[in-house]
């Protein structure tokens, strides 16, 4: 395996439109009051 010492964390959202987004800091989203977690991966 390889040692990467510069990961940051990263913060990603995925709405139920498909899209897929990601952010390098935590979002302050208003809309979104509670997460999503209807999704499924396949």
């Amino acid at each position: 395996g390889e040692y990467i010492k510069n990961w940051r964390p990263r913060y990603f959202l995925l709405k139920t439109d498909g899209s897929f987004i990601g952010y390098k800091e935590k979002p302050q989203d208003a809309d979104l009051p509670y997460p999503l977690n209807n999704f499924s991966v396949a």
